[in-house]
């Protein structure tokens, strides 16, 4: 939405409907009626949804309005500072990332000027091209939800007011569709199916994250530059006392700028604790055939060699490289194009190996048009990721039209946790905020869905990296401090028990 304190923006209610409207709202607590079976063992991904969906009231404007409370939207501050007043229970649940379950589907809100009103579609029904020609502008992206009835949804519909020119979007029995018709509204149609329930089983999804600690890794090799992104490795020179200088963990990490000549590359780290902050920078960067990478790294163990996936050229290309001196991790050959697209982002490349099969998988983030997608592709070996070719783009795991990228996986207990960056709340532009969100499957490439404890990592958190080491999830994430003030970049570090998930 844009402009949303615009008083030409709202059409009313029939004024003799609303107190009644106000009261059923209220009354109802948003959600009496909804009556479904659940399973009460764990939640399996895809059941729940993260986001709720509110309905507000403007006294003044005599209007309601249906606001998702998170992404794009305007905040519930400014909402409030507009004169609207939210009701105390959501509407629905719905997700802000799509998955790649084609029974999932695009919600959008367009603009009618000559109206003065908002009305939710679903995307492509009708046409945007039909839209347009009916004098609709602005398209929006409000949500994800379902085409189809299932256990837990619930439908969600439009009605028209023919009097005001008006349409309403409204949960099923929400308000009875007699009471509706008795107020002139017709042309009832359904919108999708969204969550009726955040979580049916009451699980958050994810695992209980302790207290960060901030700046794990010093800055003093590259002055005025932050350390961003972190891989590790458990090299284990209990088998060989020679490598990685005798410390038990070895993590490659790039900086929060990659244009300057002084931070291109990627930078290596050593440490015996991944709980302290006893981090030690080598004073030699490890070298790479060619021109040195851009910024972002994710490392694999691979027999006595370390096989390595970055964005050689940032946005552009990503390739892959082998050690060339075993597990010091130091120096790399000839790199391997895996992706490369003219014209096309791809990037943040990620390695994951299924430790139930031995797969190798690359995920990365490419922006194609609009649209930001989430793609993996899988080979027995790390050579075979490059599949037919660089333009060869594996399989679509997840997207959104707004910012989702930083792919990163982990495996436990059955189950696949992709971690994903966002870009959310710029409106206005000042309440952008980094933040992360997780999606769970039952299969590495998916179809994975958002947890309902979204966003996991709050904000200012991005380019997640989830590292399993026994039974304790340790994340280095990038985390800016102080909003739109690059300085204030740090790499922090987290710890979850994974035996205690929420």
């Amino acid at each position: 939405m844009k402009n949303i304190h615009s008083r030409e923006w709202w059409r009313v209610l029939p004024l003799g409907h609303l107190v009644a409207v106000l009261a059923l709202f209220v009354a109802a607590g948003c959600l009496i009626g909804l009556a479904f079976a659940v399973d009460a063992s764990a939640l399996a991904p895809g059941m729940g949804a993260p986001t709720p969906v509110y309905r507000w009231w403007n006294d003044s404007d005599k209007d309601f309005i249906s606001v998702p409370a998170h992404g794009t939207q305007q905040s519930d501050a400014t909402l409030t500072s507009y004169g609207y007043v939210k009701t105390p229970s959501p509407q629905y649940y719905v997700s802000m990332i799509g998955a790649s379950d084609p029974d999932m589907v695009a919600v959008y809100r367009w603009w009618n000027n000559n109206d003065k009103d908002w009305v939710d579609i679903r995307n492509g029904s009708p046409s945007d091209a039909t839209m347009t020609s009916w004098g609709y502008t602005n398209k929006t992206f409000q949500y994800y939800a379902y085409s189809t009835m299932a256990t837990g949804r619930v439908a969600v519909n439009r009605w028209w007011n023919a009097s005001d020119k008006d349409w309403i979007t409204l949960r099923q029995d929400e308000i009875a569709d007699a009471t509706l018709v008795s107020w002139g509204y017709t042309s009832k149609i359904l919108v999708a199916y969204a969550n009726a329930l955040q979580s049916p089983t009451g699980e958050l999804g994810y695992f209980p994250l302790g207290t960060p600690q901030s700046a794990v890794v010093p800055t003093s090799m590259v002055a005025g530059y932050k350390p961003h992104t972190m891989s590790i490795l458990d090299v284990n020179p209990s088998l060989n006392p020679l490598v990685n200088n005798g410390y038990r963990y070895l993590g490659y990490f790039g900086h929060n700028e990659c244009s300057s000549p002084q931070v291109q590359g990627i930078y290596i780290a050593r440490t015996n604790d991944l709980d302290a902050s006893t981090w030690q920078e080598d004073s030699t960067p490890p070298s790479f055939v060619g021109t040195p990478p851009c910024r972002w790294a994710s490392a694999l163990i691979d027999g006595s060699s370390i096989d390595l996936v970055v964005n050689q050229i940032w946005d552009g290309t990503i390739t892959g490289q082998v050690s060339s001196d075993g597990l010091n991790g130091t120096s790399f050959s000839s790199p391997i194009t895996f992706v490369s697209e003219p014209g096309v982002a791809n990037g943040n490349p990620t390695l994951f190996r299924d430790p139930t099969t031995n797969t190798f998988y690359l995920y990365w983030y490419r922006q194609a048009g609009g649209e930001y997608e989430i793609r993996v592709k899988s080979s027995s070996t790390f050579s075979g990721l490059l599949g037919s070719g660089p333009t060869d783009i594996g399989q679509l795991v997840a997207h959104s039209p707004e910012i989702v990228a930083a792919p990163q996986v982990m495996y436990v207990n059955g189950k696949y946790y992709l971690a994903v960056e966002t870009f959310e709340g710029c409106m206005p532009s000042s309440n952008c905020r980094w933040k992360t969100r997780i999606l769970t499957s039952t299969s590495p490439v998916g179809s994975f869905y958002e947890i309902p404890g979204n966003p996991v990592y709050g904000a200012g958190a991005a380019c997640v990296f989830q590292h399993v080491v026994g039974n304790t999830l340790h994340s280095y994430y990038c985390q800016l401090n102080t909003p739109n003030d690059p300085s204030t970049w740090t790499l922090n570090h987290v710890t979850a028990d994974l035996t205690n998930p929420n």
